[in-house]
């Protein structure tokens, strides 16, 4: 479809341009209609006026009709003036002609009989040979034994004709001109009122370029509806693009700690088969949950289930003890806690954890499950500590951020507690960074609180 077809701008024009052609094409009909009526209707009444006039001025004299010379009107003694009268008699002879037609004899001479009825007003249209308006008026004269006489009037159409063809002129170049106006007021009225939309569409347009962040917020109010709409939409779909560029983040995290594991199983001297299949499986677990998320954008929310927190544990432990062999992870606690969630996700989360504990310690991961009772089995806190360095007071908020690292002497995409941090936001678990006695950071899992 070509552009023209979807400008709502060229559109209106179109269609609101065409509108008025046809509406005033439709008054102008009217208006010459109107115009060449009036114009007729006022020559009939001028020559009804000149027959008055005739009949006023005729007498009886000697049993014949006489007019006194000269008549009041000024064209019947003008020859060829383009006003004629004529008076006739039962037999439509002529008994009297206006001397303005001495010289147009033959337009008399080429008007019709007048076979009308007394009392009557005839009007008719004649060629001759050019167009005249031949009025006529039959009367009984009783001073001449009754007889009738008929009283006509003729006057040429021309200077009518004239006169009509000037007026459509007129009317034509005026409504030309009221149309090139219109559509050139309409023109700017619209680029005025659309102004707006032209506006959003650079922004939008700037925004997809990278050279702004959100639209502006001054709009018509027409438009701020559609503008914060926009708003959440973009603002969603920056999410979205986040969130994608994380799942790969977080894809090619979780796969770090079990090829690691792989990798020093198969370089051990020792029977390792086992640890080679459960890293196998983890990893196709992995796949299977990212590529069920739509990369890590859940649909509808976490897969709820109860799982053993102990058993995830031993399993992510037996893993790093293969991955860091020189050190110790010590667990203290029952031997099972039941959990709601994601086992993907809990697996991610304690392997992230751990990992990370693991790698910034020294020699010593020591996991402890507390507050875990027979009345309350829904209350719980889970704690990690490792004997690192730790982390500082004023930076314990930063290493929750994707891309935050303290260390950059470890090998490391510094999201490993980015990912736990988001992962518990989504079972409502909370997580606090302290000291540990041991020497490096201390991470609290917490149960959420029941209502």
């Amino acid at each position: 479809m070509r552009a023209e077809k979807r400008s709502i701008q060229r559109r209106l024009v179109v269609v609101t341009s065409l509108t008025l052609i046809i509406f005033l094409s439709l008054a102008g009909w009217v208006l010459d209609r109107a115009y060449r009526a009036s114009l007729y209707s006022g020559a009939e009444e001028q020559l009804k006026l000149v027959v008055y006039t005739l009949m006023g001025a005729a007498r009886e004299s000697q049993g014949r009709l006489v007019f006194d010379q000269p008549l009041a009107e000024p064209r019947f003694s003008q020859p060829d003036s383009g006003l004629y009268a004529m008076v006739r008699d039962e037999g439509n002879s002529s008994l009297w002609v206006s001397p303005s037609a001495l010289m147009s004899d033959n337009v008399v001479k080429s008007l019709p009989p007048s076979e009308i009825e007394p009392g009557r007003f005839v009007l008719q249209k004649v060629s001759t040979p050019e167009p005249h308006l031949y009025l006529s008026y039959a009367v009984f004269w009783e001073g001449l034994n009754a007889k009738r006489f008929v009283f006509s009037a003729v006057s040429a159409e021309a200077p009518l004709i004239e006169a009509v063809n000037t007026y459509r002129v007129q009317l034509a170049a005026g409504l030309g001109v009221s149309i090139l106006v219109f559509i050139l007021g309409q023109w700017v009225a619209l680029r005025w009122g659309l102004r707006p939309l032209f506006r959003m569409q650079r922004e939008i347009t700037q925004m997809e370029a990278g050279h702004r962040d959100q639209l502006s917020t001054d709009y018509p109010v027409e438009l701020q509806g559609l503008a914060n709409n926009l708003h959440g939409f973009i603002a969603h779909e920056k999410n979205l693009r986040e969130r994608y560029r994380q799942s790969l983040d977080n894809f090619a995290h979780s796969l770090k700690t079990p090829l690691t594991a792989i990798r020093n199983a198969l370089d051990a001297t020792g029977p390792s088969r086992d640890i080679v299949d459960e890293q196998v499986e983890r990893i196709n677990d992995v796949i299977k949950h990212q590529l069920s998320g739509y990369g890590g954008v859940k649909m509808g929310g976490i897969s709820m289930q109860r799982i053993d927190l102990v058993a995830s544990f031993n399993r992510i432990r037996r893993v790093l003890e293969v991955a860091y062999p020189d050190m110790t992870i010590v667990y203290l606690g029952p031997s099972q806690c039941d959990v709601t969630g994601s086992q993907t996700d809990w697996m991610e989360i304690l392997g992230n954890l751990l990992d990370n504990a693991c790698k910034y310690g020294r020699s010593c991961v020591r996991v402890r499950l507390q507050g875990l009772t027979a009345a309350a089995p829904d209350q719980w806190s889970f704690i990690i500590e490792d004997d690192g360095d730790g982390i500082p007071v004023a930076q314990r908020e930063e290493v929750l951020n994707r891309g935050e690292r303290l260390d950059t002497q470890v090998a490391g995409q510094g999201i490993g507690l980015a990912v736990a941090a988001t992962l518990l936001r989504d079972h409502q678990v909370d997580l606090h960074i302290e000291s540990s006695l041991l020497g490096g950071a201390k991470i609290i899992l917490t149960s959420p609180a029941k209502s």
